[in-house]
């Protein structure tokens, strides 16, 4: 029973554990390394024949936002369910930023549109409803941006799409929101 209290309480403050302990592994080297994590329960030989795999397989991992690549907008777009016919968009003026934060701003703006990680392309008609301005220029996203409220569906759909015979089994899709 207590273990049952455990889990729901894990449950309801978003702490997903895993279904046996595991153990911290550096597959890559000490200049540049590659954790993951292997169950505990693997008997000494199974252990070493795991971690000999994924050495031997790490190119697969992704260790880095860049190493993602886009999502093809045959499996999956993203749409913003706006109508702006009956709800136009209103112009705004550009804010006045402090100017401690401009260079910050700046540097967190190029980021995010340079990061290119796990890209699901906007769909063309709504890339125009995601334009902000800058001081320096104006921006749309043409992938969905995680900002918004709708692309966790969007993200579930593609993660459906791609892995539906895997689910439940081998892996599982959690989107943190």
């Amino acid at each position: 029973m207590l273990e049952i209290d455990e889990s729901l309480h894990r449950l309801e403050n978003h702490q997903l554990t895993s279904v046996e302990p595991t153990e911290e592994i550096n597959i890559g080297t000490t200049e540049e390394p590659r954790t993951l994590r292997i169950g505990t329960g693997l008997e000494p030989a199974q252990r070493s024949r795991m971690i000999d795999f994924l050495i031997e397989y790490q190119e697969v991992f992704a260790w880095y936002y860049a190493d993602m690549p886009g999502l093809d907008p045959s499996i999956v777009k993203h749409f913003l369910p706006l109508d702006t016919e009956r709800f136009p968009p209103k112009r705004q003026h550009l804010r006045r930023q402090r100017a401690d934060l401009l260079l910050r701003i700046k540097e967190e703006v190029i980021k995010r549109v340079d990061a290119g990680f796990l890209e699901i392309q906007m769909a063309e008609e709504d890339k125009i409803k995601t334009t902000f301005i800058t001081m320096w220029e104006t921006f749309c996203y043409k992938v969905m941006p995680f900002g918004l409220k709708n692309v966790g569906a969007t993200y579930q759909r593609a993660m459906v799409t791609l892995f539906h015979d895997m689910m439940h089994k081998e892996i599982e899709v959690y989107v943190d929101a």
